[in-house]
């Protein structure tokens, strides 16, 4: 019986630790600060990159009437146990010079 009663205490711990943990992934950065810096056709790769750090991911794309671009990805997002998530994320279109051509980024958080 008092193994039983372990278990069950255990478990409930071990529930409401659960429910407690979060979870946060990429790194934090201000939407309204990253349009204030990325200016089209004036700033470069390596601006972005000392004002936001290493993108978190790379790749390209293709915009009718921009041609091919290169494009860096920011993103950070948190999550609980208890299923409540919210996210950001940044994406900057460069082109060939190595300029800002665009961006785009969203929110969850309120």
């Amino acid at each position: 019986m008092k193994s039983i009663v372990h278990v069950v205490l255990w478990g409930a711990l071990l529930m409401l630790g659960l429910t407690a943990c979060s979870m946060q992934m990429g790194k934090e950065f201000s939407g309204p600060r990253a349009s204030e810096v990325l200016r089209p056709q004036e700033t470069s790769m390596e601006a972005v990159e000392r004002a936001l750090g290493a993108p978190m991911g790379r790749g390209q794309g293709y915009l009718p009437g921009a041609g091919p671009i290169d494009v860096w990805e920011y993103h950070y997002a948190t999550a609980t146990a208890g299923g409540d998530a919210q996210q950001k994320m940044l994406f900057v279109f460069f082109d060939h010079r190595r300029l800002v051509q665009g961006y785009l980024w969203y929110s969850t958080f309120e």
